[in-house]
């Protein structure tokens, strides 16, 4: 406050025109530039035409407010700090330490979005950064990217370069998993379809050591397996089984009636 007196004694001081403590106007100017220290509710205002620009409110109202958009209340500024700390930009109601209403725009290289978790007293902080065109989000307490976000849109979770649209470097938890896919092994049951031998089978096996059209451990190894893919090729040999199984109880079946007309001579 002792600045502010000191303001308006200069300024008293350089113009012809008496001022007061209560208003102190640029010389030359009736109403268009003052200073205002009032009493009441109104506090300290600079004002710059009709509207203010920067307000700070006497103890009653309990606020700051920084900005005007051409009005003469208070609390319609573009900033507005309340007396509890809270900071409102876009409203005049912040409900927390930092309310924003709109969007927020961070720029510049380097820069990160940090915040912190209090209950571990701190220590537990985490940033979403960007760097060479991609975002991460970083554990500060476990010292690692937990979330990866390429410019070309893939997304990885415990890994810094997803190879895919969604890699996970871990294990995935879920209580449904939907895969659509094409192709399904119907044609087995096509009369055209042709269907391997059992003995047919067990060459290939013997030779191969794996199920015809099944990849084999060192494939599964080096390069995974397709969801989908490899459904289809499971079912598909459910199904060749099972046309092996009805045509082995068809031969039984006819065994057996064999057998009963031998028996009945």
């Amino acid at each position: 406050m002792s600045f502010l007196l000191l303001f308006v004694t200069a300024v008293q001081a350089q113009s012809p025109i008496p001022e007061t403590l209560q208003t102190v106007t640029e010389r030359g100017e009736a109403t268009n530039r003052n200073l205002f220290l009032s009493g009441g509710n109104n506090g300290l205002r600079l004002q710059y035409g009709a509207g203010n620009s920067f307000w700070v409110s006497a103890p009653t109202m309990n606020y700051m407010s920084i900005g005007g958009v051409g009005t003469s209340a208070p609390a319609f500024g573009a900033i507005n700090i309340l007396n509890g700390g809270n900071i409102g930009i876009g409203t005049i109601t912040p409900g927390a330490r930092f309310h924003v209403v709109g969007d927020i725009f961070t720029s510049g290289s380097g820069g990160a979005f940090t915040w912190a978790d209090r209950t571990l007293g701190g220590q537990n902080l985490w940033q979403w950064y960007a760097r060479d065109g991609a975002t991460f989000l970083y554990d500060g307490l476990a010292r690692l990217n937990r979330i990866a976000i390429m410019n070309n849109g893939n997304v990885g979770i415990g890994t810094n370069s997803p190879q895919s649209e969604f890699a996970v470097a871990g294990t995935i938890t879920a209580k449904r998993v939907k895969v659509t896919t094409t192709g399904w092994p119907d044609y087995v049951f096509h009369k055209d379809y042709q269907l391997p031998s059992l003995s047919e089978v067990e060459a290939y096996v013997a030779a191969n050591k794996h199920l015809p059209g099944i990849p084999a451990a060192h494939e599964v190894e080096q390069e995974g397996i397709d969801l989908a893919d490899i459904n289809k090729k499971l079912l598909q040999k459910i199904e060749e089984l099972t046309l092996h199984l009805i045509n082995q109880e068809k031969e039984i079946n006819a065994l057996k009636e064999w057998k009963k007309k031998v028996e009945e001579k």
